[in-house]
């Protein structure tokens, strides 16, 4: 949703663009992550298009990153008036306490049945979800929560790289009803 964010703004508005991912570049035996090679793409086409598109690569959790998101929209935008906050992680590694959190997509309260589809085999079948205990809740929270994208708020705001009257916004998950127990009543949900 960050990518598909940067290619309206750009492309739609010919507004400047940063953006923060943590992709997989090529190795020797090994391609990119799908990405990787997305942003890579986004960045041609906007040059092409004479529309200024950045990708900073790295650990958007940290305080380096903001850092260095802060130094470059100073040098290269001035300011910016729109931060949206797109990020999506299985765990976040705190910057201030080092503290790993893993999220959890579980329910909340009570054991939820439920069916589920293996794709590769075509088979359908019924399992029971344990509902998330407090620890695993806790640590959806914070991972999804967020503390992480109010950082990144007061990170650029003290940086002085924030537009008078700047927006933002988050984008979240309530998907289909059938998975509301799992996601926007659950773990998810309780983060968002």
């Amino acid at each position: 949703y960050g990518l598909a964010s940067r290619i309206v703004a750009g492309f739609g508005y010919q507004a400047n663009t940063l953006g923060i991912s943590f992709e997989k570049a090529p190795a020797e035996n090994k391609t990119a992550s799908a990405g990787w090679y997305n942003n890579l793409a986004f960045e041609a086409a906007a040059k092409a298009a004479g529309v200024y598109a950045r990708t900073l690569d790295g650990a958007a959790f940290s305080d380096a990153m903001r850092d260095q998101a802060a130094e470059v929209i100073r040098q290269d935008m001035g300011q910016i008036d729109l931060v949206v906050y797109s990020l999506a992680s299985p765990v976040r590694q705190h910057p201030h306490t080092g503290e790993l959190h893993r999220s959890s997509i579980k329910p909340l309260g009570e054991v939820l049945d439920i069916k589920t589809v293996h794709v590769e085999k075509g088979e359908v079948s019924e399992v029971s979800l344990e509902p998330a205990t407090q620890e695993e809740s806790a640590n959806t929270v914070a991972v999804m929560g967020g503390e992480d994208w109010q950082m990144w708020i007061e990170a650029l705001a003290d940086a002085g790289v924030l537009a008078e009257g700047a927006k933002t916004t988050a984008y979240t998950y309530i998907g289909e009803k059938i998975t509301w127990d799992i996601y926007w009543h659950g773990t998810i949900g309780a983060a968002k």
